[in-house]
């Protein structure tokens, strides 16, 4: 199961990982840069069956971080988590470098890009 595989590539990244159902993970993170810097937020992933062919979508967070503002084309661009609950954000930043380095270590560098830079 591609949420699985997932799962222990965070592992082998030394994250702490809760499952919540057949395609969703969880971790704890400290955002290390930017504005955020310091922060501890969770990060949720929906997983899909088929990873690592296909990346994660977008990512999960909680608490929110920035203003819900679904119209944006930039890194303003946020929307309520319908997967995760009311407290969780989405941002819609997917990964389009998969097909070239299809790795979770790859993808959670491109995680704190994204959060980096919020």
């Amino acid at each position: 199961m591609g949420r699985d595989e997932f799962k222990e590539g965070l592992e082998t990244l030394g994250h702490t990982v809760e499952l919540k159902d057949t395609e969703k993970a969880v971790v704890p993170y400290r955002i290390t840069e930017g504005r955020f810097a310091g922060t501890q937020i969770q990060i949720g992933f929906q997983v899909p069956a088929d990873f690592p062919v296909t990346p994660p979508g977008g990512l999960h967070i909680h608490p929110r971080l920035i203003p819900i503002n679904t119209g944006a084309m930039d890194n303003t661009r946020a929307a309520d988590s319908q997967p995760f609950g009311g407290e969780w954000q989405y941002l819609s930043r997917p990964y389009t470098q998969w097909p070239f380095k299809r790795t979770v270590k790859r993808y959670m560098e491109y995680v704190a890009d994204i959060l980096n830079t919020l």
